[in-house]
């Protein structure tokens, strides 16, 4: 009877469950991953924010003629991601998306930093799916692409540790990489967001002519100190980009080819990724320009370093010399030193030309009188707050700031932007002071295609100091609120930051300067 009544207990729950299998849903709770590439993204080089209304990283000015000068601008980010960088003190990135069929790496390493799992996908075709790992552990995952829809060898297998995982890359491979740490799995879907970071640099040149002519020929542009070979390990990417080891320096490398618009005033060499390891200096070299019968062969620009992760983008711009002075940036430095010639205030004939010194009072004016009509020592009479602005046309006296790019622009700490040499004046004298723009000692004839501040001192209630061996130069600083008075430079050094002098006795000379767009 008991026998009887379990069987037949057994076979009613039986068909029970077999009867309902249709209308009820098991939930699995074991793991399934679905990972979604949402981005990939360079990473944008750290300005400080004092300069956080520009992309602008560097900028020079090389003269090509009389008449004629290239301007060269190196840029990263867009200015809204610097201000980025500003509100939050982080680095910010510019983001794009993944072409759908690209194929990636997954790599999943246990707590031990071993491998577990690996498994390939493709962009547009991720699917959720089951997996052995447990939801007790935690694990770390690697993503990684070359960003087309081949994958990297790397010889690795399941139960490798995390320290055997090296990549090799040669050429112009673009590496993705990206990687989550100490994550626990659920029961069910986990959903991984992965965002790639390109390791390595990315470049694009563009060339603008239109203010000078049309571009006739442009050859090969090549770029120089650059790597053929780098090694990727992935346990130390927390060191990022010290976990990278470069080798084989190329000593020139082919760019793509200029592609020339219609109007052929605009060519544009499209993003090349290459291997810069942020400490070579690298080179842009012209085999061959020619514009607007401007002709130049194996053109170069150079005094850069690239670092690793960054996209570049360098602007090439043709233009004419500006009659005034010399643009940097977007400040126009006048022609010579201020003078006062005949009642009426003037830019010097030549920047050879010491000009006058000019007397300033504590709270900043200055004497419309110059020392040189003044044999008292001691400034006296009118006063008024900018000279420069007596030459109209908006001149003014440079800031403190003006004088710090000037000194960016000239790389004074690296002597890769000036030359302490001499100019050659009207009466055939060798004036000492620096160039700005140049390594080397200009020709008489070439010694106007650069800025040139000579070497005029001061004085000191009527007594020279510095004359012929350091420039003492006026800005609008008061010296307060973290700024000195003037800029002062030697052979040796430069300071956009220099105080005292603001006693009448004091004389300095001036460079004007002005805006321009």
């Amino acid at each position: 009877m008991n026998k009887y009544f379990y069987c037949l207990t057994i076979s009613t729950l039986l068909l029970f469950f077999s009867c309902s299998k249709d209308s009820v849903q098991v939930v699995s709770t074991s793991p399934q991953l679905r990972i979604s590439v949402q981005a990939t993204t360079f990473e944008s080089e750290a300005l400080p924010v004092a300069n956080a209304k520009s992309n602008i990283i560097q900028q020079v000015e090389i003269p090509l003629d009389k008449n004629n000068l290239l301007a060269v601008s190196i840029r990263t980010k867009d200015k809204a991601a610097i201000q980025q960088v500003a509100s939050t003190n982080k680095a910010a990135t510019t983001k794009s998306p993944l072409t759908i069929g690209t194929r990636y790496k997954m790599l999943v390493f246990n707590a031990s930093n071993v491998l577990v799992e690996m498994k390939d996908f493709t962009v547009g075709n991720e699917l959720s799916e089951e997996t052995n790992l447990s939801v007790a552990d935690a694990y770390s995952f690697i993503f990684y692409s070359l960003g087309t829809t081949t994958l990297p060898t790397m010889n690795i297998s399941l139960g490798d540790p995390l320290a055997k995982v090296v990549g090799s890359f040669q050429g112009n491979e673009d590496l993705m990489v990206d990687i989550k740490q100490n994550l626990k799995l659920t029961g069910g879907e986990n959903t991984i967001a992965v965002v790639l970071r390109h390791i390595f640099t990315q470049v694009k040149t563009t060339l603008n002519v239109s203010t000078v002519g049309t571009i006739e020929t442009i050859g090969d542009l090549s770029i120089t100190n650059t790597y053929s070979k780098a090694d990727f390990s992935f346990a130390n990417i927390s060191q990022y980009p010290k976990n990278i080891t470069f080798s084989s320096v190329l000593n020139s490398l082919t760019l793509p080819a200029f592609k020339i618009d219609a109007t052929k005033t605009m060519a544009t060499s499209d993003a090349r990724i290459l291997f810069a390891d942020g400490t070579l200096t690298q080179a842009l070299v012209f085999k061959e320009l020619k514009v607007n019968g401007i002709v130049k062969n194996n053109l170069k620009v150079d005094g850069f370093k690239l670092l690793p992760g960054v996209s570049y983008t360098i602007d090439l711009q043709i233009k004419k010399f500006s009659p005034e002075g010399f643009v940097i940036g977007n400040i126009l430095w006048g022609s010579g030193n201020l003078i006062l010639k005949n009642g009426v205030y003037e830019q010097a004939a030549s920047q050879g030309e010491y000009g006058d010194y000019w007397y300033r009072k504590s709270d900043g004016y200055f004497f419309v009188t110059p020392l040189l009509s003044n044999s008292s020592g001691e400034g006296s009479g009118a006063t008024l707050k900018d000279l420069c602005t007596q030459l109209g046309g908006n001149w003014r006296l440079p800031t403190q700031d003006d004088v710090s790019k000037l000194e960016a622009y000239a790389s004074w700490s690296y002597n890769t932007k000036k030359f302490v040499g001499t100019y050659v004046n009207k009466a055939n004298e060798k004036v000492n002071g620096v160039y700005m723009g140049t390594t080397s000692q200009p020709t008489a004839a070439d010694q106007d295609k650069y800025l040139f501040l000579p070497f005029a001192g001061a004085y000191n209630t009527n007594s020279a100091a510095g004359i012929k061996t350091e420039g003492y130069y006026w800005h609008t600083g008061l010296g307060v609120n973290n700024e000195g008075t003037s800029y002062q430079f030697a052979s040796g050094y430069m300071s956009a930051k220099n105080n005292g002098g603001l006693d009448s006795r004091r004389a300095n000379t001036i460079r004007c300067v002005k805006t321009v767009n």
